[in-house]
């Protein structure tokens, strides 16, 4: 293989992949132009490529690319053989980043689809009229659960998620985290674009959604609380035991494609951002959100304007 010609390939597979791109109507998608980062535990941003904040924990081809990922530095081998190595172990580490970016598309989506169920009960509960969208994600049926086993299993996902952003290599968090944080503000607008003026419990667990997305955690009820049946809690539990089986599921689906893309789930939105952020405020009761929903609306705000130029 000719050095210069890999070295061109190096940089290329460098570059941080575009998530999406903005669309008129339906399923948004929009363009990641920018590095993003993602909060430790203390809500303070640190660049994603430094990632020294999270313990990742997947094959990334070698024990010395793991140290590289840890830590934000890399050893190169300048000789061609060397960067034949290193261009390899670079796909190897995309498709285990896809793996994981698909991961966290997935457990989000589980969020937003339980989230739907519980604000139909909710609705249904307070007699609300409203018609409200379904984003277009498959949900096993839930006829059976009661409002309390549908709330826990909301209450379980929402740990999941979380947990699911903590094992995460950096580079999958930096590549999905402003599009999930967009989804999370345009679902919330959604509600009031719809005629629901009072806040209530669905905007409250919307908050916590996206307060894991800003600040990278949220309180959680104790399990042993939660007045929900036998068989809720028990597939609560076999969810999060499954967790690890899925994620090596996945990263042994993308290594053996090596084209395959993360898909991000089709959820329901709305362009309303800042009545999104706004509801997500007032919901959470305290400003400690506001820097970072204004912050987000505002990139949303001007990613859409250059969009409009092009």
């Amino acid at each position: 293989m000719d050095s210069k010609n890999t070295s061109r390939n190096l940089k290329a597979t460098k570059g941080s992949q575009n998530i999406s791109q903005p669309g008129k109507k339906g399923t948004k998608v929009h363009r990641n132009d920018r590095q993003q980062t993602f909060p430790n535990e203390q809500g303070t941003h640190r660049g994603a490529e430094k990632g020294t904040y999270m313990n990742v924990n997947y094959d990334a081809g070698s024990s010395q690319s793991q140290s590289n990922i840890e830590t934000g530095h890399e050893d190169m081998d300048t000789s061609p053989i060397g960067e034949v190595q290193q261009f390899a172990m670079q796909k190897q580490l995309q498709r285990s980043v896809e793996a994981s970016k698909q991961m966290l598309y997935g457990v989000f989506g589980n969020v937003i689809t339980i989230l739907e169920e519980y604000e139909k009960r909710e609705m249904a509960k307070y007699q609300m009229q409203q018609q409200m969208p379904k984003s277009k994600i498959p949900i096993p049926e839930q006829s059976d659960k009661s409002f309390e086993d549908v709330r826990s299993i909301v209450e379980t996902q929402l740990l999941l998620f979380e947990t699911q952003t903590k094992v995460c290599p950096p580079e999958a968090i930096s590549e999905v985290l402003e599009d999930l944080k967009r989804r999370t503000i345009s679902w919330s607008a959604v509600r009031t674009e719809k005629g629901i003026k009072e806040v209530h419990a669905t905007d409250f667990y919307v908050t916590k959604l996206y307060e894991i997305l800003a600040t990278g955690k949220t309180e959680h009820p104790p399990l042993e609380r939660q007045e929900v049946s036998e068989e809720t809690m028990r597939e609560g539990f076999q969810a999060m035991l499954h967790g690890d089986h899925d994620r090596e599921k996945l990263d042994r689906e993308f290594k053996k494609d090596k084209d395959k893309k993360a898909i991000a789930p089709e959820t329901r939105e709305s362009e309303m951002f800042h009545d999104g952020a706004k509801r997500i405020s007032q919901a959470r009761g305290k400003q400690d959100l506001d820097k970072f929903l204004q912050d987000d609306v505002e990139t949303f705000k001007n990613q859409d304007q250059r969009d409009d130029l092009k």
